[in-house]
C-alpha cells in the first residue's frame, strides 16, 4: 500500500490541556512516534476503563438502597468516561477521515481513482483497536510535535 504525501496531521489526543481546551499532536510520520504511541495507550486504557465502570454501574444503579451521594459519585464517573470515550472515537473520526482523504489524492496522482474510498486498505492497518488508522496517516519523515 501507499504512502499518503507528506504533509502535518492534527491528531487529536485522548487528553486536555489546561482549562479543558482539547490537545493536538502535530505529526508528518507515520503514526507511530512515540507521543503517538503513548496517545494509544492511553486511548486503550480509556475505553477500558468505561467498559469497567459499566460494570460497576448496573448494580449501584439497581440497588434501591444506594443512597443520593453513591448516584451522583457514579454519574460524574459515568460523564468523565463518556467524555473520554467521544474523545476517542472523534480523534479516531478524523485520523479516518484524513487517511481516506490521502489516500485519494495518492491515487488521483497515480491515475488509480477507481480504487478512492475502498475502505478495504484500512482493515491492512492495526487492528489492536489502539491505534485504528493511524499507523498510515501523515507520510513521509520527522516526528511528533504537541501544540
Amino acid at each position: 500500500m501507499s504512502r499518503p504525501h507528506a504533509r502535518s496531521v492534527a491528531r487529536l489526543l485522548p487528553w486536555t490541556g489546561s482549562s479543558d481546551q482539547p490537545c493536538y499532536l502535530l505529526t508528518d510520520h507515520t503514526g507511530d512516534g512515540p507521543v503517538s504511541r503513548y496517545a494509544d495507550r492511553i486511548e486503550a486504557l480509556q475505553l477500558r476503563m468505561s467498559v469497567g465502570l459499566l460494570g460497576h454501574a448496573e448494580p449501584i444503579i439497581d440497588d434501591p438502597s444506594a443512597d443520593a451521594g453513591q448516584l451522583r459519585f457514579l454519574s460524574a464517573q459515568l460523564r468523565t468516561a463518556l467524555e473520554d470515550t467521544v474523545r476517542v472515537a472523534e480523534s479516531r473520526g478524523e485520523r479516518l477521515e484524513e487517511y481516506r482523504r490521502a489516500e485519494e489524492a495518492d491515487d488521483d496522482d497515480t491515475g488509480d481513482a477507481g480504487n478512492a474510498g475502498d475502505v478495504s486498505d484500512v482493515d491492512d492497518a492495526d487492528d489492536s483497536g489502539a491505534s485504528g488508522a493511524s499507523e498510515e496517516i501523515g507520510g513521509g519523515s520527522g516526528g511528533d510535535r504537541t501544540s
